[in-house]
């Protein structure tokens, strides 16, 4: 989960994560129980589901998620879990800035 709340504090607002994984389209219990975790995770972070699919040659299977344009969502959550940075924190401060 520590790995993709860091990919969703660099996603840009509105930005797709596309995770291909065998807990997307396997049936072993090990990868439902990821499945069903990456879909709690990923509600609790607002992000949307917007297609599941198998490549019809290979079989691998992709999930393609979507960061909201707002933290409206993640902000009204009744638990504070996971937390968001504080507000002293510059949201923007990674773009456009020069990398050394």
């Amino acid at each position: 989960g520590k790995l993709l709340l860091e990919l969703n504090r660099v996603l840009r607002p509105g930005g797709y994560f596309v995770w291909s994984a065998t807990p997307v389209y396997q049936k072993l219990s090990e990868d439902v129980e990821i499945w069903n975790e990456m879909k709690a995770l990923t509600k609790k972070i607002c992000w949307e589901l917007v297609s599941i699919s198998k490549d019809r040659v290979n079989g691998v299977g992709v999930a393609i998620y979507k960061k909201p344009l707002s933290n409206e969502c993640y902000e009204g959550r009744s638990k504070n879990e996971p937390p968001l940075c504080q507000d002293s924190d510059d949201p923007n401060a990674a773009w456009y800035s020069f990398l050394n």
